[in-house]
């Protein structure tokens, strides 16, 4: 089901309070421009809303091009080719309680000042009501200033299997930008940084692709390697990758060792949005008797 606002006002708002669900929609061509206005694609105030399946592409707001959110919760969403007159082409997040995003990719989006994929400004003071994020892949946006990737002003931020990728800005922090008292932790997550830092699990804190002022801990098995991302079919600029994994790409099965967190079929975990699908035959449980046969 496509809500398409005409470029014509935000296309979705979920007001304070709400526990709606939005399921299976693609919500694109909402307009906002000015100060006094949020995102043009959906506005999801305090609550505990839930966003899942959905698509958000080609809208246009001053804060959040794609999403502006105080709250909800958001599973198995699109989120591209956005725009921000001034902060987060893709998400912005003003939050105050829990947000969580799983399964979701935040791709090709820009903005004129910081934050091009997502920009949080979070109130949490622990780690105990941190915004988590489980298998991101955060690629191919853009900032006029800082933050390519990912710009966190304030609070707590930990991600899992993730993958940040050719994001870029103007000034420092290309992927990722942490500042003021902003806290980020990595787990299981491939931070490419190109040739550079191949295989490297020491990260720069201070150049165009990392800046931090605030705390970054790359936990375990965080390092730096091209993901191996499938070509779209045409393979052309400005965006090639449709963000796949192809055979070989050593975001398989390196995600976080949770059998919680196993891929569909079964196996350990990916790193990003997209899971690699293994035909396996047989039993595929190591700790049974019959295990391989």
């Amino acid at each position: 089901t496509i809500i398409d606002a005409n470029n014509f006002g935000t296309v979705v708002t979920i007001t304070d309070g709400s526990d709606a669900t939005l399921d299976g929609f693609t919500l694109q061509n909402g307009y906002t421009s000015g100060s006094n206005t949020k995102s043009g694609g959906l506005i999801v105030l305090n609550n505990d809303a839930v966003i899942k399946n959905c698509i958000i592409k080609n809208n246009q707001g001053h804060q959040g091009g794609g999403i502006y959110t105080e709250g909800g919760s958001f599973y198995n969403c699109k989120i591209t080719n956005n725009y921000a007159e001034y902060n987060g082409g893709g998400v912005f997040t003003l939050s105050a309680q829990l947000n969580l995003f799983e399964n979701c990719l935040i791709a090709n989006n820009t903005c004129d000042q910081i934050g091009g994929g997502l920009y949080v400004n979070a109130s949490q003071t622990s780690n105990s009501n941190e915004i988590q994020i489980t298998n991101i892949t955060i690629a191919g946006n853009s900032a006029g200033f800082y933050g390519g990737g990912i710009y966190l002003y304030n609070g707590y931020l930990n991600i899992v299997n993730g993958i940040l990728f050719e994001n870029t800005s103007s000034g420092n922090g290309g992927e990722l930008y942490v500042s003021n008292n902003g806290h980020l932790e990595f787990e299981y997550s491939d931070i490419y940084l190109g040739e550079t830092f191949m295989n490297s699990d020491d990260f720069p804190s201070d150049n165009q692709f990392i800046y931090n002022s605030g705390t970054i801990i790359y936990q375990t098995e965080t390092w730096s390697q091209d993901p191996l991302f499938l070509m779209n079919d045409t393979g052309e600029e400005p965006h090639p990758y449709d963000y796949h994994l192809q055979e070989g790409s050593p975001c398989i099965d390196t995600g976080d060792i949770d059998p919680m967190l196993n891929d569909p079929d079964g196996t350990r975990s990916d790193r990003g949005v997209f899971y690699y699908h293994h035909d396996l035959e047989g039993c595929t449980d190591p700790a049974a008797c019959n295990f391989n046969i």
